[in-house]
Order: structure tokens, then sequence, then C-alpha cells
């Protein structure tokens, strides 16, 4: 880390044990944890790094957020910690995204999903390539988006194993659906906008909205059959429409008004930009 900052001048922000509770790498109980994060924290401080300690970055959201507690009632070790982390694998009730959500604003510090992924051993047989592995993972972001509201949701991973595009026998490069799906947040989502409360009456349609300045962005998942859907407090303005299916990657279209209702193609991404 030294030899980082004074030769390139750069400082990592965190500094983690990748899923502790776990031990994928070195196994801590949650006294463990805190003790080193004292630690090394205190380390790390005395070299005259500004690279904080990440709290928790568990294995699962289940109930996990019991793991940091011991370091949360730790003053002392609590001073070198720069956020709050969980990993997303196998996901978890609303009840659980809150409450990591809730351990978060209770410190006052960020949340941060940093390895964000349904299926853990997905790799191995190449299911990660379908695309209903895809809705399930864009399913996912829109429920840790509305219940544990991160400041950071980091996918894992774009490299060969859980990767988004593969290379052909003649080496060029082709996008997997599940690229055309993720490209809705990547590419449409305003960068250091606002995620604001949305909600949806429908069991399979999930929703989220983000705003920046006089700009809106709504990603709607239908994970069910076609439909037509209505919008309160959102502007009847123009808006450009972005629609992934499983047949039409990355459809757009001429832009749109929100009355009358909508129609969601069966099994689809859509995403809303208001019109400049």
């Amino acid at each position: 880390l030294l030899h980082l900052k004074e030769r390139y001048g750069a400082e990592p922000d965190f500094f983690s044990f990748n899923e502790p509770d776990l031990g994928v790498d070195i196994v801590f109980s949650g006294e463990e944890h805190r003790d080193e994060i004292r630690r090394i924290g205190t380390h790390l401080a005395s070299l005259g790094l500004k690279t904080k300690m990440l709290l928790g970055d568990t294995a699962n959201p289940r109930d996990s957020h019991r793991y940091v507690l011991p370091t949360a009632a730790d003053a002392d070790a609590m001073r070198y910690v720069g956020a709050v982390s969980f990993h997303s694998w196998g996901g978890g009730t609303p009840e659980q995204y809150r409450a990591w959500r809730d351990v978060g604003r209770w410190l006052g510090l960020p949340l941060i999903v940093a390895e964000a992924g349904t299926d853990p051993g997905s790799y191995k047989n190449d299911v990660f390539n379908s695309y209903a592995y895809g809705l399930g993972e864009m399913r996912m972001y829109q429920e840790l988006l509305r219940y544990a509201q991160p400041a950071a949701l980091v996918f894992w991973e774009f490299t060969e194993d859980y990767g988004l595009a593969h290379a052909d026998a003649d080496g060029k490069v082709v996008p997997t659906l599940r690229f055309y799906l993720m490209k809705h947040f990547t590419n449409l989502t305003p960068l250091k906008c606002e995620n604001v409360a949305s909600s949806s009456d429908q069991p399979d349609v999930f929703v989220s909205a983000f705003v920046k300045g006089n700009g809106i962005t709504v990603h709607i998942l239908n994970t069910g059959g076609a439909r037509d859907v209505s919008f309160t407090g959102l502007p009847t303005s123009v808006w450009k429409r972005v629609t992934t299916t499983e047949t039409t990657p990355w459809g757009e279209s001429a832009t749109v008004a929100l009355t009358p209702p909508l129609r969601l193609p069966a099994r689809s991404f859509t995403t809303l930009v208001l019109a400049k």
C-alpha cells in the first residue's frame, strides 16, 4: 500500500477480508473480526494511509448483520471502519436486507453490496449464460435497491467465470443477453444520482427509480406475462424507452407518453428515461 501511494499516488478507500464469516481466505468470529479491524486499522493509520477497513463483507445477507455487531459496539475499532458491506449470494428476505440498511444508518456509514450475485456455483455449469439467470439478477438488484438501499452495488464479476460476453472461435467478442440486461443499469442510470422510493402492486413486477436534476430514470422488470402498467407520481411528459426481451435485446423505441397505460412484454426489462 505504501508503494502504491508513493509510486503512483493512489490509495484504496477500503481494505477487506473476503467473506471472513465463511472463511474463503481467512475465517474470523465476529469478535476476531473486531480485533483484526482494530489491529490492522491502527497500523494503516500509523503509516499515514487513508485506507479504512470494510466492516462485514459477509458471504450472504441472511441475518449476517449480526456478525458485525461486536465491532459496531466497539468505539475504538469503529474509528478505523469506512463502510459496511455484505455479499448478496443466495439472496435474502426484505427484512434481512433492511437489517443491513439499518446497520449502515445506525453507524452513519455507506452500505456496499461488494459482490452482487445470485448463484455462487453457477460458474461450474454455465447456467449464468441463460436469459433466465439474467432476469433473476435483475430481480435481486431491484430488491436490493428497494430494501437495502446501498450506496453501491458491485456486480460479480466482469470476468470470464460470470462473463456478460464471450469470445467465439474467431476471437470476436459476442455479448450475451445478460449483457443487455446489465446495460440498462450501467448505461441508462445517471452518474451520482439519487435512488428514490418506488413500489409495485404486482408480485412479478419490480421497479426502481433514480433522479438527477430534472432527469428521471425508471427501471421496470416484468418477470411474468405481458401486461399493461400504469404509473403514479411521474410526469406525463415524453419519455425515451428501451426494452430487452429474450428475442429482442436493447430495443430502443420512439419517445412514448405514460398515458394510456404502457405495455410491458412478457419476461422483459424496460427502462424509461425522461426525454430532455
